[in-house]
């Protein structure tokens, strides 16, 4: 039996090196720029020698070029990428936003500023006026005047109108089953660093699904494509289950479905309930896509969508997964335990989801936007209809007030900045404060929890409600990221 496995190991291990391809480049001491061109990184290590290596299944071209680390593939592809220990690295998203990394270390430094740092210390959090820091001595965090520190002593708010301090023996309790949830989680995050910079490279690969269990490299995957003629009148609907969803438009008077299928080895009957998970699709009055899984089949399913610009959406709707949309018109987007992403989305549409944050950029038509404990962020919008969540913050960017504008939260804060609006503003809060800046308001009523009065000719009724939070709204709006 043994001898059995040891010769089926050594054959698979001659096909292996058949099949791929290895390619590797000697690095000189100091900071690499990381530039990633059709690649997902499917594993990713550090080595105490000098040379970067790459290992793929298909053709990766690698070229140091000065600082200047090239990582391509003509077609899209998955590597294996091994970075020497000794050097730090630094790779630069398309928002601007910068990676800085080494075996050792990991900063996301932001395009306005923002730092993230984790490190085997801990994780510390710098955005301007807000400071955050996670480590083995607890968490502490500063939000203008108001901080939070939750150590094995207790809980203890301060600079808040109503300061909370909860010590004592279930003070202490809780304090310490919660630094000691974050300690555990920050001693693995600063061992494995890895798994943090691979999810991080992966993010913006427009070729492959990613999920953030892709770090376990037991899962096998089945991708199913399909392309659909276009009909003028045609919209298209999609239920799906366990899954993200990417919708983008072309030029093209198509529409391009794949569908990836993706399930544990480490499931029972894993290859039956991959093979029994169907992508249904139909074309006849609209294109329907629809998902269906067999009952505890424990099976995720992805799509990357290309539509014709003029194509309207009647439905986008999944589970467990996140919606990235751009380009697209009209439509209800919804989602459960998964966040929303949308861009340039005209007409006139819902975004709804629970536990997953929205975010919404560049947007001509209206639209609202729902979810529950998670943050919602508008930038540069034409009009809204609601902004509502629960347990999260709201930050929004409103040029246009075509309707009624109900924003809300609880328990979080709101950050507004209006353009030259026509409205009837009301704000209000308890526990906090509302601060304003730039805001030309007639008949203003104000107190410190409660702010009133018309900007502009007045006309529609922006209402703007929190608890447990501060508001800030700033007129005059300038540019922000």
């Amino acid at each position: 039996m043994k001898k059995t496995i040891f010769i089926m190991v050594m054959i698979s291990l001659i096909f292996s090196n058949i099949w791929a391809e290895k390619v590797s480049e000697k690095l000189a001491l100091g900071e690499i720029k990381l530039i990633l061109e059709n690649v997902h990184i499917d594993k990713l290590d550090f080595s105490q020698k000098s040379k970067v290596e790459v290992e793929s299944k298909s053709k990766v071209m690698l070229e140091l070029v000065g600082d200047k680390l090239y990582i391509s593939s003509e077609e899209p592809t998955e590597i294996d990428l091994v970075l020497p220990a000794q050097n730090s690295y630094l790779y630069q998203n398309a928002e601007q936003e910068n990676l800085h990394f080494s075996a050792d270390f990991i900063d996301l430094i932001g395009s306005e500023g923002e730092k993230i740092r984790i490190n085997s210390e801990g994780v510390f959090v710098d955005d301007n006026d807000s400071k955050v820091q996670v480590s083995g001595e607890g968490i502490f965090v500063e939000d203008g005047d108001e901080v939070v520190s939750i150590t094995s002593e207790g809980i203890i708010v301060s600079g808040t109108d109503n300061d909370v301090t909860l010590t004592g023996f279930w003070g202490s309790i809780l304090g310490s089953i919660i630094k000691g949830v974050s300690s555990t989680a920050i001693s693995y995050a600063g061992k494995h660093p890895e798994k943090f910079i691979k999810d991080m490279l992966n993010e913006e690969d427009s070729d492959f699904s990613f999920d953030f269990d892709d770090c376990d490299n037991d899962y096998i995957s089945e991708t199913v494509e399909q392309i659909v003629d276009y009909r003028p009148g045609m919209k298209l609907k999609l239920f799906n289950q366990n899954g993200s969803v990417e919708v983008e438009t072309w030029n093209k008077e198509q529409i391009e479905i794949v569908a990836k299928k993706r399930i544990s080895q480490s499931r029972r009957d894993y290859q039956k309930k991959l093979a029994d998970t169907e992508i249904m699709i139909t074309a006849e009055k609209d294109c329907e896509i629809e998902t269906k899984i067999p009952l505890r089949a424990e099976v995720s399913v992805s799509y990357q969508i290309k539509l014709p610009h003029n194509m309207e959406i009647e439905k986008l709707q999944s589970s467990n997964g996140s919606l990235q949309v751009s380009g697209t018109k009209n439509g209800e987007y919804i989602s459960s335990n998964g966040s929303i992403w949308v861009e340039d989305i005209s007409g006139d549409f819902l975004l709804n989801t629970t536990n997953g944050k929205i975010d919404a950029k560049n947007i001509p038509g209206i639209f609202s936007a729902k979810t529950t404990n998670a943050a919602i962020t508008i930038k540069n919008c034409n009009s809204l209809r609601a902004l509502q969540t629960s347990n999260g913050s709201i930050r929004a960017e409103l040029n246009n007030l075509k309707h009624d504008l109900l924003i809300g939260t609880s328990n979080a804060t709101i950050d507004l900045e209006l353009g030259e609006i026509d409205a009837e503003l009301t704000a209000t809060t308890s526990n906090s404060r509302i601060t304003t800046e730039g805001l030309n308001l007639q008949n203003m009523k104000n107190s410190n929890n409660y702010l009133s009065g018309r900007l502009g000719r007045g006309g529609n009724e922006l209402q703007i409600s929190t608890t447990n939070g501060r508001i800030s709204i700033k007129g005059n709006k300038g540019e922000w990221e």
